[in-house]
Parts: C-alpha cells; sequence; structure tokens
C-alpha cells in the first residue's frame, strides 16, 4: 500500500482510492464505503508504523505508536 484518497462525489457517495504497488507499477482500487474515513485513517497509521520501523519516517511521528506495535 503506497498511499489513499478519499473521495466524494457531489450526491454526498464515499470512495476510497488506494494505490498499491512500488515505484515503477501501481495500481489503483476504488472502493464505495461509508467508511472511507476511517479505514483511509487506520491505512495512514499502518503505512506510517511501517516507515517508522523501517526508519524511512520523519522523526514527528508519534512514538506511542511505535511503542503499541513493539508491545505485539
Amino acid at each position: 500500500m503506497i498511499s489513499t484518497r478519499k473521495v466524494q462525489t457531489e450526491d454526498g457517495t464515499l470512495f476510497l482510492d488506494m494505490k498499491c504497488g512500488n515505484l515503477m507499477q501501481q495500481r489503483i482500487t476504488r472502493i464505495q464505503t461509508e467508511q472511507a474515513n476511517e479505514i483511509a485513517r487506520l491505512i495512514r497509521q499502518y503505512i506510517t508504523i511501517d516507515q517508522r520501523l523501517r526508519g524511512t519516517a520523519p522523526p514527528e511521528v508519534n512514538t506511542v505508536m511505535l511503542m503499541i506495535v513493539q508491545y505485539r
């Protein structure tokens, strides 16, 4: 998972675009869901934690999330 993007149409329908792959090959999957905001937030947290564990995240990332992952 590379990134997510929430899309809302004029009639209020929510979609979640998920970009998967790597720098050379990417695919976008769009799903329609009322929980687009929550799913995007969870994925963003996962990406941040993964980057932090790999040492590629900026230093201002919340260290509490890192502690939770290490506790598991």
